[in-house]
């Protein structure tokens, strides 16, 4: 395994455990009404989207030759 398919599968994994503690977040926001909660799940919701796009540029600038 390389090093760029390290690192592809680690921003995957990063990016479903943000998005799966969005998810997490939020649902504990709609049970608790804390507004800490709904903060992480929008900062959470941000990194995935953040990591997604960073993923999808870092794949895009190092295919495989």
């Amino acid at each position: 395994m390389s090093l760029r398919d390290f690192h592809i599968i680690f921003i995957v994994c990063s990016a479903i455990l943000a998005g799966m503690f969005a998810f997490w977040s939020l649902k504990t926001y709609q049970s608790t009404a804390t507004m800490s909660y709904l903060l992480m799940a929008i900062l959470s919701g941000i990194i995935c989207v953040t990591l997604g796009i960073y993923g999808f540029n870092f794949v895009r600038t190092t295919k495989a030759q």
